[in-house]
């Protein structure tokens, strides 16, 4: 009952007040539109998010703590950007005011990138692909079929100095636009 109650009253201000966020909720509100989801089932896929994100969740925010205890150059930075942020917003620090602090969003960023809850993942491959690469100065190319299970491994690219260099450092800035930009 606590979390249908929670999901009513959430989509009752969504419905008053026309602000779309990048969150969830509105995640499932768009997919409303597509196929029909009555209130229930939008609560029942919360919980479902609540309940098995909980492990995710509590192990990123322990490496998020961990990586800012061992930086406290970015801690004391990422202090200064809440303050500010709040100081801007009568003392609030509402999900509206976080979504606006950046370097809160490329420390959380930085801190998966180094401690990932998965170190990969396998999505299936939904059309056939062409993979091509040079070896030995020789086009060689594979394919992979629609439907073919393909493992990402996220940790490896992350910590991949062709990426990311200095891998290892704890550099949050690495996620602002510019350098994202130019790493493509």
């Amino acid at each position: 009952d606590w979390m249908r109650n929670m999901v009513s009253k959430l989509l009752a201000e969504r419905r008053t007040k026309p602000v779309q966020r990048e969150d969830q909720l509105q995640s499932l509100l768009n997919l409303k539109t597509k196929t029909e989801l009555t209130e229930e089932m939008i609560a029942g896929h919360s919980l479902a998010f609540f309940t098995e994100g909980f492990e995710t969740s509590s192990t990123t925010l322990g490496f998020l703590i961990y990586n800012l205890a061992a930086n406290p150059d970015v801690q004391q930075k990422l202090y200064e950007e809440i303050k500010a942020a709040m100081e801007a917003n009568n003392d609030t620090l509402s999900y509206d005011v976080m979504q606006q602090i950046d370097y809160l969003d490329w420390t959380l960023q930085e801190s998966l990138r180094i401690n990932p809850p998965l170190a990969s993942m396998t999505k299936l491959c939904t059309k056939n692909y062409s993979l091509k690469r040079e070896i030995n100065g020789q086009l060689v190319g594979t394919w992979i079929k629609a439907g073919t299970p393909v493992l990402i491994p996220m940790l490896a690219i992350h910590m991949d100095a062709k990426y990311y260099p200095e891998p290892q450092k704890f550099r949050p800035e690495r996620f602002c636009p510019e350098e994202k930009a130019a790493r493509g």
